[in-house]
């Protein structure tokens, strides 16, 4: 999606664009072992992970409108990993809505936040709609994959059109938090559904979204400019 946009703003030939995607390094996140005490802290909870930037143009505060939404769903909790300008507005969001099913962590090292990752059942990408999101995929989404969860993400382009090919999760109208809770219950009830997207989560990141797969199209880019030092 970047690659057209590109071509078609700037009249580039889309054969002088190599794209490089943002996909997970399975080999860096195969050596993780799971915290024992994190995973005992959601083992009762169905549990929805959002981690990287909290800006709120990433969606989080779509994430606490719709924690108000599911509050009577004790079962079901949410959690805010990482941090920003705007992690204050949050914060703030959280106390006047007295919300007690949703936990903002702050920043944490990475072995940190990957297993919270491993212990929920449900990654977010709730990212509002612009041309930066509707055209890339954060690299947040295959890390979560790989362990086999599910996306829930809004309908940025690059994302939903991934999700659907790979049926690995359900897509939300962009800022709206009445429909993302829809989404939450449909696959949180359907337990058939969600161990189909699950398994093909990981499936489509340990076959195509990994940084072996995708780091070929740098090796081209490299071996096209050998090409034409050498003459």
């Amino acid at each position: 999606e970047a690659k057209i946009y590109y071509a078609r703003e700037y009249g580039v030939d889309e054969e002088r664009i190599y794209v490089v995607p943002n996909y997970a390094d399975i080999h860096t996140l195969s050596k993780f072992n799971e915290d024992v005490e994190i995973a005992k802290k959601h083992s009762s909870k169905f549990t929805l992970t959002y981690f990287g930037d909290t800006g709120l143009r990433r969606g989080t505060m779509t994430i606490i409108e719709t924690a108000d939404i599911l509050k009577t769903h004790e079962d079901i909790q949410f959690v805010i990993i990482g941090d920003s300008k705007e992690q204050s507005i949050l914060e703030r969001e959280l106390q006047n809505r007295e919300l007690s099913n949703v936990e903002l962590t702050g920043y944490l090292p990475f072995n940190k936040f990957i297993n919270y990752v491993k212990t929920s059942q449900v990654g977010l990408c709730p990212f509002l709609k612009n041309i930066h999101h509707d055209t890339t995929y954060a690299n947040k989404m295959f890390q979560t994959m790989y362990f086999g969860k599910p996306i829930i993400a809004s309908n940025c382009t690059s994302q939903e059109n991934l999700l659907i090919k790979e049926n690995a999760g359900l897509i939300f109208n962009s800022g709206d938090a009445k429909n993302l809770s829809k989404q939450i219950l449909e696959l949180k009830k359907d337990e058939k559904l969600y161990s189909q997207m699950s398994k093909n989560a990981r499936d489509s990141v340990v076959n195509k979204y990994n940084t072996d797969v995708g780091n070929a199209t740098l090796l081209k880019l490299y071996k096209s400019i050998e090409k034409q030092i050498n003459g």
